[in-house]
């Protein structure tokens, strides 16, 4: 049996928000692969798109208990942190994932995400100073830089970044919508309309 046939199979249910079809498939993955990090740090993806956050953080806890350097189980564990709200616990476990993982962007704007709504604005500032600086040198995607300015409260700017990010075809576009990063912006019609049209 090919394990990661069903882990990415799941990935599209997940898209479709079939969340029980997702977390089955990911489960007949994980039986085949039980120490797999990629798959079972699918698995607290999917508990998060369910909103389903303490869950998230019981499985991504036990991940990272395979191997405490896997920075995406990190990245996502801060996230799940996020949808609780206990954002001292998402810092520490997303500047752990910046540590392991450092050119990834995509961290390091939810790092500064968590620091900016948890008061923090000078930290949030001077990371978005650096993502700036980055920009200038290499790709830095819209994506991230709507999550930074999310952080910040700019959410007309998130909003300018998402749409640029949808034209760009950002891989992360398609969950925006079940991500709670982005659940400030879920009453928003602009916001409202971007889901419809990546749906």
């Amino acid at each position: 049996l090919y394990a990661s046939a069903y882990h990415w199979h799941s990935e599209v249910y997940l898209m479709h928000k079939e969340f029980e079809k997702a977390f089955a498939e990911s489960q007949i993955a994980l039986k085949h692969e039980p120490y797999s990090l990629i798959i079972n740090t699918h698995i607290g993806i999917n508990y998060i798109y369910a909103g389903k956050y303490q869950e998230a953080v019981n499985h991504l806890q036990k991940t990272i208990g395979f191997d405490s350097t896997f920075a995406i189980a990190h990245y996502y564990l801060g996230i799940a942190y996020i949808g609780l709200k206990q954002f001292d616990k998402a810092q520490h476990h997303l500047r752990i994932a910046v540590d392991f993982a450092p050119g990834r962007m995509n961290i390091l704007s939810t790092l500064g995400y968590a620091e900016g709504v948890s008061g923090k604005k000078e930290e949030a500032k001077r990371i978005e100073e650096e993502l700036i600086r980055q920009a200038e040198n290499k790709y830095v995607p819209a994506y991230d830089m709507a999550v930074m300015s999310l952080g910040l409260g700019l959410e007309q700017q998130a909003i300018e970044y998402l749409e640029k990010a949808f034209i760009e075809r950002g891989p992360w576009m398609p969950f925006i919508g079940m991500n709670p990063i982005f659940i400030s912006l879920r009453n928003n019609p602009h916001f409202q309309e971007l889901i419809g049209k990546i749906e």
